[in-house]
């Protein structure tokens, strides 16, 4: 029993620790993004300005000199964008030499220095930045080297900082009279992010600690009860109640102590930067798996304290104390069985309708999309400030697409006009109903060539308005019908052209198709099934709202780009993305097919894992059933003997037993079927209560085999 208590204590301390680093590494993340922030420090944001770069460092100069501020502008770079930069418009009495662990002397003598958290290859190098975990990347540069090639934005987020105190007022004054915005505009985000501490690992670690825990609890109860005996024989030969304790507690003891010194020693040499409080963290979670270990020995006390010569000759020892401690133990193991297995019927569930949508993806979603690209700094900065540089880049992109390959415009939606702002007008409430909704495909000429097997007539449009291809059956209600198109082109607008739009002078061309039978794929991720009859809007390049150019920056397969997939079109493809002017959005088009299989691999792997975790804490329920059965087997056995003796039926020697268990798998079974949403697990489950009670079952017919005479003169033990 010692060697299972210590290898639980060593799982407990080391899974414990990986729990304070990994709370560690994300206030690092944190930290790391918040550099050069000070309690007198403030945020201005800037966007769409005409002022030109060197106009802003200019302007940032004087101000910082003046002001004594230090101005940071904050972006990120690299693949996927995982390098803090900081660039800096430098004051040295302001500047928070403190957060950078960096030394005032020297820093920035060139103004084309960096420093950084990692090692570069740039001769520009003039020192590191200690971070606590490695993947938390920063770099650290004057503003004037960020803006060195005059290809950047002004657009972004910008932070005074000073180590004292500071006249906000005056200085937001200064720059809302440059940018020409109003303070307010000046000093509020249209943009929120933020960091939960909560992550995967740190769920994993805390679910891996409580099932050691719970195990070690249950071990710890059941050795006293296993050494009875031995305690006997101890106190017969006058050994206090607390040496006795002691040898229980302190091999255990050393272990917690050296695995401790091992896990600080190497935390120590393997970590180059240790912020402050990071080994106290260390220091007190190692403290609280100590006094967990010795408040779990309470029991072993109260039962050393219990046991007495006396006692032990009249084979009177009572363990309710034990059996309701190993009771909870049991519900605890119960209460995890059934959430993990609620959560794997759920991913179960959610793994079968995405089989579903791939089987009917499988013929239509042969054809390439846009599944990745890369933003510049500055376009992530105007993409965070509303702006769309991104959308309008990759508009262009697909028109040269159209023209070389003949690539497909396709966004499939339900459409539900009555919650749209236009809709909602009292004059128009009675067009629709609340629950009307309406199948709506918004296609480019391309679709009908290549992408519908019936000949779907579009009439000729000299007046370049938006067209639209109507059921025939729509026909009957002209004005509801033209109604719904110029909804369907006012919801696409943006806030702005919205207020300045009136919806029905909105311009239309309506047609109308004859095909009753008519279904289509609508290629969409909210749906599997066709769409029958859609109303088809005709997607122009020369009229695109803006909704319809915004959704061309999605990514996977709600990208409304598609492109049949031949060596022809894959080498025109590449020969556009490696254009100077698409070359650094790094354009990466893969086939829908291979998306919806690397989702569904995704969810397989998930499952996996938790069948794993929760196979494991299934395990240690079934042992947490026969420690139970020990202890109570243990604690009534002089009783159990004597009705064994009277011949009282095993059933009724254990009936309180038997019906709290079965109550158990019971509350289990109807938990599941109740929060479940996949019946499918219900057989695993059933087999899963069947193999406890079988089990536990088989342990006590086995321990009912032993010898009635000795049971009844001690000896059960």
């Amino acid at each position: 029993m010692k060697k299972i208590t210590s290898l639980c204590l060593l799982i407990a301390l080391i899974f414990a620790s990986f729990l304070v680093i990994n709370i560690y590494e994300t206030r690092d993340y944190v930290t790391v993004n918040n550099l050069g922030q000070t309690p007198s420090s403030f945020q201005f944001y800037i966007s769409n300005t005409n002022r030109t770069a060197r106009q802003e460092l200019t302007f940032f100069r004087r101000v910082a000199d003046k002001e004594k501020v230090s101005i940071f502008r904050t972006d990120t770079r690299g693949q996927h964008s995982d390098v803090v930069l900081k660039s800096v418009v430098f004051e040295k009495s302001s500047f928070p030499f403190q957060q950078f662990h960096l030394r005032p002397h020297n820093l920035f003598k060139n103004s084309q220095s960096i420093y950084t958290s990692f090692k570069t290859d740039s001769r520009y190098q003039a020192g590191s930045i200690p971070v606590f975990w490695s993947a938390n990347k920063v770099q650290l540069q004057t503003m004037a080297r960020y803006y060195r090639q005059d290809d950047k934005s002004l657009n972004g987020t910008y932070t005074v900082s000073s180590t004292q105190a500071i006249n906000k007022t005056a200085i937001v004054n200064k720059l809302s009279q440059f940018f020409a915005v109003s303070p307010k505009v000046l000093l509020t985000s249209s943009y929120g992010s933020g960091t939960s501490f909560i992550n995967i690992s740190l769920m994993l670690f805390v679910l891996i600690i409580v099932m050691t825990i719970l195990v070690l609890a249950i071990v710890i109860i059941y050795t006293p009860l296993a050494q009875i005996k031995e305690i006997g024989i101890k106190k017969l030969n006058g050994i206090s109640n607390r040496s006795i304790f002691w040898d229980f507690i302190k091999t255990n003891i050393c272990v917690i102590i050296l695995a401790s010194m091992l896990i600080d020693a190497t935390a120590w040499f393997y970590f180059r930067y240790r912020p402050s409080g990071f080994f106290l963290s260390l220091l007190v979670s190692q403290l609280f798996i100590l006094l967990l270990f010795l408040i779990l020995n309470a029991f072993v006390y109260l039962t050393i304290k219990q046991v007495t010569i006396s006692k032990l000759l009249k084979n009177f020892l009572n363990f309710r104390l034990g059996n309701v401690l190993c009771l909870i133990m049991k519900g605890v193991m119960m209460l995890l069985v059934t959430a993990l297995l609620i959560f794997i019927g759920n991913n179960v569930h959610a793994l079968m309708q995405q089989n579903a949508f791939n089987r009917s993806w499988q013929k239509n979603g042969r054809v390439l999309t846009l599944n990745q690209y890369h933003e510049s700094n500055s376009e992530f900065q105007d993409s965070l400030l509303g702006g769309h540089q991104t959308s309008d880049k990759l508009f262009v992109l697909f028109n040269k697409l159209g023209r070389s390959t003949d690539a497909v415009y396709i966004n499939g939606e339900m459409t539900k006009p009555y919650a749209t702002g236009g809709a909602q007008k009292k004059e128009n409430q009675s067009l629709y109903f609340a629950r009307s909704k309406f199948p709506v495909m918004t296609v480019n000429k391309n679709y009908f060539k290549h992408f519908h097997n019936r000949q779907l007539e579009l009439r000729k449009n000299p007046s370049n308005i938006r067209q639209f291809l109507v059921p025939s059956s729509y026909r009957k209600q002209a004005a509801k019908t033209k109604y719904l198109c110029q909804n369907l082109i006012f919801s696409d607008l943006s806030s702005a052209e919205e207020k300045r739009t009136n919806l029905t002078d909105i311009p239309v061309q309506i047609d109308y198709y004859d095909d009753p039978q008519l279904s289509v794929f609508p290629y969409s991720a909210d749906t599997k099934d066709n769409f029958a009859q859609p109303i088809f809007q005709i997607f122009d390049d020369n009229n695109a709202t803006f909704f319809e150019k915004i959704i061309l920056t999605n990514n996977g397969i709600n990208n409304p780009i598609k492109i049949q997939n031949t060596a022809a079109n894959r080498s025109k493809i590449k020969t556009i993305s490696h254009s100077n002017f698409f070359r650094p959005l790094q354009l990466q088009f893969v086939t829908d097919n291979s998306l919806l299989a690397d989702q569904a691999s995704t969810d397989t792997e998930v499952i996996n894992r938790s069948s794993a975790v929760t196979l494991a804490v299934f395990f240690l329920s079934l042992v947490s059933s026969i420690f139970l059965l020990a202890c109570i087997i243990q604690s009534k056995a002089n009783r159990l003997a004597v009705e064994r003796l009277l011949g009282i039926k095993l059933f009724d020697r254990y009936r309180t037993e038997i019906i709290s268990f079965a109550a158990s798998y019971i509350i289990q079974l109807a938990a599941i079927m109740i929060f479940g949403r996949s019946m499918l697990l219900l057989p695993f489950v059933l087999l899963l209560i069947a193999l406890d009670a079988a089990i536990s079952v088989a342990f006590i017919l086995i321990r009912e085999k032993s010898s009635l005479a000795l049971t009844l003169k001690g000896e059960q033990s």
